[in-house]
């Protein structure tokens, strides 16, 4: 097959959902706004303005590019398929080319409304005319397909294909864990429930004062955390760490004895979740959105209710405070991601979707 992607070629995602796609033998373009080269992908950078620029301006212009050239790019590459990232930009632009056949994959935050009030009237449109241009429509969650289906009824095909976890590459190290070590790795933003994670450390250390915890991650409020650290004294107790590069996450995650993902947002999926999982370290997870489908209460990890410190403080002591239920809840997740969740599994799923959309053309 000759397969073209439109998507953020800097995402980890697009780079692994492109290698895997080449190492099954198929031609792969990558299309994009931003410029990352990976071996052996045509890499098409379509951009107005400086390269990889983060400016709202910048980018809104070259996807405006993008949209208008799309057609002669694709009758340039004449790929056997189509697969959009993305469905808010590089769905909508895989629309506008009017090639077919055209697989449009849902993120989560390309769909799901974080803001306030009801899903705006405008992004609705833009998002139906989406989801029933595209020949098929892939979501990593029930939780979104059903999202979806409630923003429009007449999608042609919609069906799950999860952003699998390499189980060589995520494997437990247990000489590596660290105890007592509770570890949040994420984007320092609000909608993550990096507060609510700190707040919890006083009443966790109450009952465990040996417990210690690591935040790892980059964000805009990343210094406001650090002030309410020395605001709750547990400055000598909270390390945070910069952003990790992806090779490195499967170490941090085993150096953890429980993983904590504490969103405050309906997140659709939690791949950190399930690579915690396949490591063997338990997670306490709020019990929000799609979360709820990778964190399987009182079997892989804990629930907890969503935005309350108190109740996150009592699932990790429940843990902490229990080597059968720490240890039953590491190896069912492995079970879980192994039987469920494994990368090559959900790529195969996803070329035999491919294969059976190109041959129905």
């Amino acid at each position: 097959m000759k397969i073209c992607i439109i998507a953020n070629s800097k995402n980890i995602h697009t780079q692994r959902w492109a290698k895997a796609y080449h190492q099954h033998g198929n031609e792969v373009h990558v299309v994009s706004i931003r410029k990352h080269d990976l071996e052996s992908i045509h890499s098409h950078l379509v951009h107005i303005g400086p390269v990889n620029s983060t400016s709202p301006f910048w980018s809104f212009l070259s996807y405006l590019w993008l949209l208008f050239n799309i057609k002669k790019i694709l009758r340039k590459i004449n790929p056997n398929i189509v697969d959009a990232h993305y469905i808010s930009t590089h769905g909508v632009i895989g629309c506008f080319s009017k090639f077919h056949p055209l697989v449009i994959n849902l993120w989560g935050s390309d769909i799901i409304w974080s803001g306030k009030g009801n899903l705006p009237f405008f992004k609705k449109l833009i998002l139906k005319y989406a989801l029933e241009k595209a020949d098929c429509v892939a979501s990593s969650s029930m939780y979104m397909m059903e999202y979806a289906k409630n923003i429009s009824s007449n999608i042609k095909k919609i069906l799950q294909i999860p952003f699998g976890i390499d189980c060589e590459k995520f494997y437990p190290k247990k000489e590596c864990r660290n105890k007592n070590l509770v570890g949040y790795l994420k984007t320092m933003s609000l909608k993550y429930g990096p507060y609510v994670f700190l707040n919890s450390v006083p009443l966790i250390m109450k009952k465990v004062p040996t417990c210690r915890f690591m935040m790892v991650g980059r964000g805009d409020d990343l210094i406001n955390l650090k002030k309410l650290a020395e605001k709750l004294n547990i400055t000598d107790y909270v390390v945070f760490k910069d952003f990790v590069e992806h090779n490195k996450v499967c170490d941090i995650l085993n150096s953890f004895e429980v993983y904590v993902n504490p969103s405050i947002c309906k997140e659709s999926f939690g791949v950190s979740i399930l690579e915690a999982s396949a490591c063997e370290v338990p997670t306490v997870a709020s019990n929000i959105g799609g979360i709820t489908e990778v964190c399987i209460n009182n079997k892989t990890g804990l629930l907890f209710e969503a935005g309350s410190s108190e109740s996150l403080s009592k699932a990790v002591l429940q843990i902490l405070g229990n080597n059968n239920i720490k240890e039953d809840l590491g190896k069912n997740g492995r079970k879980m991601v192994l039987e469920k969740y494994a990368w090559q599994d959900c790529v195969q799923k996803k070329l035999d979707l491919l294969k059976s959309l190109i041959k129905n053309d």
